[in-house]
């Protein structure tokens, strides 16, 4: 797959996103391949293809990822995190988010992608999208102290919106000193473990929240798929309720997806 950036970008978005990428080598992580400049004066960069759709679709419809995927995404992208954050130099992706994350329709595999704005803590340049920005880490409008925290941040939000539909903020924006409104004021559905862990995921202050992707994955290892829900008493009362809740998500995920024996459908409900 190539990238081509737009004329208007800064020829350094594209070297940035080169430097990045080109010492990156992990499952998650989209794989660079060249880095070059088109007979325009435009820059691409070369990466793997994948045959997948980002995220952000699930963010903008009913459609909900199974819990299966819930949990695989999740560890999926704090392992990428934790390659870039135990380097020499430790990386920040700098702008996780829906829309930058593929999931491979063939493998079900989650990948990390778009590192225009990923760097080290020395970069102090203001980058992001706003939602998924910790409000702490700002220094002034053009401004940022980013660390590992950042990172761990911005990917509690991703699931949070992935989950609930919603940000944890009113009109979505961080807000450094007011608490982030509880997964469960938005679904029911969720166990309260689960639920936790998100709520600390989305802290705005970095003392409250998981300050490393390492720290955020052993605090999710004691979380299985099937604990992402909470469990549900069938009885010959809600018998046919339950069937046509299960029979609805079913059909909108295989719908989106394909065939459930490609493992988007949760491995729980077979």
């Amino acid at each position: 797959a190539m990238k081509v950036f737009n004329e208007s970008v800064d020829s350094m978005s594209a070297v940035k996103e080169y430097e990045a990428l080109q010492h990156l080598d992990h499952p998650n992580i989209v794989k660079f391949v060249w880095n070059d400049q088109l007979p325009s004066g435009q820059f691409y960069t070369v990466m793997e293809y994948i045959e997948g759709e980002d995220l952000g679709k699930f963010t903008k419809s009913d459609l909900s990822l199974a819990s299966y995927n819930i949990h695989s995404l999740t560890t999926s992208i704090l392992s990428a995190l934790i390659h870039m954050q135990s380097r020499e130099k430790p990386m920040f992706h700098r702008d996780i988010k829906p829309m930058n994350i593929l999931m491979d329709k063939n493998s079900g595999r989650f990948v990390l992608i778009d590192f225009n704005v990923a760097s080290d803590e020395s970069n102090k340049e203001y980058s992001g999208t706003g939602p998924y920005i910790a409000p702490d880490l700002a220094i002034s409008a053009r401004e940022m102290n980013f660390n590992s925290s950042g990172d761990t941040f911005a990917l509690g939000i991703t699931l949070y919106k992935l989950v609930c539909k919603a940000f944890p903020w009113k009109n979505g924006m961080p807000i450094p000193n007011v608490d982030p409104k509880r997964p469960e004021d938005f679904t029911s559905t969720l166990s309260d473990v689960f639920c936790n862990f998100l709520y600390k995921s989305v802290q705005p202050k970095q003392e409250d929240r998981f300050e490393s992707a390492q720290a955020m994955l052993d605090a999710f290892s004691e979380i299985t798929a099937s604990d992402i829900l909470k469990a549900r008493k069938v009885t010959e009362s809600n018998f046919n309720d339950e069937l046509q809740n299960f029979t609805k998500n079913r059909f909108s995920f295989i719908c989106y997806y394909g065939d459930s024996h490609h493992g988007f459908f949760p491995k729980e409900n077979f």
